[in-house]
Formats: structure tokens, C-alpha cells, sequence
């Protein structure tokens, strides 16, 4: 099977649903209702999946983020222990005692060595291990409470962000993301071959331009084949599809939803708006039938206006305008 991106995937069933939507009962290419079903489910799990794989990657970015400041401050931390027990008056502690405590805490031969990742790690897992008979029998010598309170705290922060940090939780996204992806465009593809078996155009149908596929021509033929291809009669324009309501769910979002009937013909459909001072509808989303929701941080506060613009091989429709107050 082609490998597609999620996002042209969603656009060319959005278009197949849309499309059904508005074909009219006896129309040969309106699917059956098993193929809709799936239409519809495959197409809504694939959205919501692609949706998530944005948020687990910001997850794991900042994830990643907190984790490396834990191991900052993991190693500074661990710097201050060393210099603590460089810091020990020699007149208490022989250069012996003192090379001890420095191997007890992970520091071979007295030397800091370098930090990586794994090491200033495993060094924090050592420190509250450290009793006083590993360095001789003093207590005084041993990292402070409070030191290891803190050293202990980054440490539960590293260990509780290493999942999303590690970018599991976004490999699990995309992994459900690429199934719910196989499973959409086999749908898509059973669709293309509903359209080639529904008239006797087979593959040459331009119904398969609404989706995405390219109809079969037959050498030397200029345009799509089929019954309205190849200098037949061009479709008409679409049928408006008029907007019945506007409702704002909150500042900053917007429920449309349509009239039952409209663009019928229509090989995409465009819900469009402009925002106060624009002079064109500059803002565009596929129409999602028989409603949708629409989000904008710029909508809070503002007078906008929407309409409906549908497409096809003939010309352009476009609907009523209408305004809501956000």
C-alpha cells in the first residue's frame, strides 16, 4: 500500500465524506452505507490521533527540558560534595581517610573526573547509600542531610520524567497515529474502487478527482475520460451550501453548522472567514458536514464573517455571508 502523510489522508476523505454527504438518494457514486460508516469512523480516529502526536511531542520536549535542569543541578550538587570533603581540615583527617571517603562517594583517586548523563546518575544513587564505617567510622564526613535531601529530589524528578523525556510516550503516539493512518487509507482506496465500479467509466471516472487519484485516459485523449470527461458535458457549478447557524462556544471558538442539502456537486468545500480590517476571506478550512468546530485566538473580542466557497472542474459557489460578535 502507498505510504501518505496523515494530513493528505484527512483531506481526501474529508472531501469523499463531504462529497457523500451531499449526493443526492440514486446517485451512483453515494456510498454504501458500511463503506460511509467506515468513512466516517476511520476518518474522525485519524484526526484525533494526528491531533495527539502534536502534544506528546511538546511533552517530550519539555520533558527533556526539566530533566536536563535536574541533571544540572544533580552535578552541581555533586560538585559541592566533593568540594565538601576536599574541604575537611587536614589536622582531622589524614590524606588516607580523606581519599576513602572520596572513593565511598564515587570519586576514583580523589579526582572529580568528568559528568556525563550516566554517571552524575549514578552517582546520585550512591550518595544516601554511603554509611559512616565506609568513611571511617565519622559521621561529620558524610554528605549533609540536606544535601542529600536535595540531591534525592532531582533524582525523583529525572526518574518520574524519564519516560515522556525518553520520547516513549510520543513513539506510542505515533505508533497509533501510523494504524489509525494504515486503516484510513485502505479506506480511502475502497472508496476509489466503489467510484470505478459504479458506472461503466470505471477507471476513467472523474469522480476520482474528488479524492485525489488521477482517472485513467486512453492514448492521445486531453482531460479526464468518462462519461462527462473528454469533451462531454461539464458538470454544473455546485449548489451553495449555506450556513444555518453560528454559535460561539467560548472567545475563542466557533460551532458551525450547515444547511442539509447544499453543495450538492461540489468536489471540495471550503469553510472561509475574515477577521475585522481584512478585506478577503484569507482564513480557510475544509468543511466538516454537517458541523464543525472552528478555533482562532483571534476571534475573541471581533465581528466575524464566514461563508462557504465550493469548487468543482465548472466554477465556484459561494454562499450568503454571515457575521457573529465573539
Amino acid at each position: 500500500m502507498p505510504r501518505f502523510e496523515a494530513s493528505d489522508i484527512i483531506t481526501r476523505l474529508t472531501v469523499a465524506k463531504n462529497s457523500d454527504t451531499t449526493r443526492l438518494a440514486g446517485d451512483p457514486y453515494k456510498l454504501p452505507g458500511g463503506l460511509r460508516a467506515d468513512v466516517d469512523a476511520d476518518l474522525a480516529q485519524l484526526m484525533a490521533r494526528e491531533t495527539d502526536t502534536s502534544p506528546a511531542e511538546g511533552a517530550r520536549a519539555g520533558a527533556s527540558g526539566a530533566k536536563r535542569a535536574a541533571l544540572d543541578e544533580l552535578e552541581r550538587q555533586h560538585r559541592g560534595g566533593y568540594r565538601g570533603i576536599a574541604a575537611i581540615d587536614e589536622d582531622s583527617i589524614t590524606a588516607g581517610a580523606r581519599l576513602q571517603v572520596f572513593e565511598s562517594y564515587g570519586w576514583p583517586q580523589g579526582e572529580i573526573g568528568d559528568f556525563d548523563d550516566a554517571r552524575t546518575i549514578a552517582l546520585a544513587r550512591l550518595a544516601p547509600t554511603v554509611s559512616a564505617a565506609e568513611v571511617g567510622g565519622e559521621a561529620t564526613r558524610l554528605y549533609t542531610a540536606a544535601r542529600l535531601a536535595r540531591i534525592a529530589a532531582q533524582l525523583a524528578l529525572i526518574d518520574a520524567l524519564e519516560s515522556t523525556a525518553s520520547g516513549a510516550d510520543r513513539q506510542f503516539a505515533t505508533l497509533r497515529r501510523d494504524t489509525a493512518l494504515a486503516l484510513a487509507a485502505g479506506t480511502l482506496l475502497r472508496v476509489r474502487f466503489f467510484y470505478c465500479s459504479a458506472t461503466r467509466d470505471g477507471e476513467a471516472t472523474p469522480e476520482l478527482v474528488r479524492i485525489g487519484y488521477q482517472p485513467r485516459r486512453d492514448p492521445g485523449e486531453v482531460g479526464g475520460g468518462g462519461e462527462t470527461g473528454g469533451g462531454g458535458t461539464p458538470p454544473p457549478a455546485p449548489t451553495p451550501l449555506e450556513i444555518a447557524t453560528l454559535v460561539a462556544d467560548d472567545p475563542v471558538t466557533v460551532t458551525v453548522t450547515y444547511v442539509t442539502g447544499g453543495g450538492v456537486g461540489a468536489d471540495e468545500l471550503h469553510l472561509q472567514y475574515k477577521l475585522p480590517g481584512e478585506a478577503d476571506f484569507g482564513h480557510d478550512n475544509l468543511v466538516v458536514l454537517p458541523s464543525q468546530q472552528i478555533v482562532d485566538s483571534a476571534f475573541t473580542g471581533a465581528l466575524v464573517v464566514f461563508r462557504t466557497l465550493l469548487t468543482n472542474a465548472t466554477g465556484t459557489t459561494t454562499s450568503g455571508e454571515q457575521s457573529l460578535q465573539f
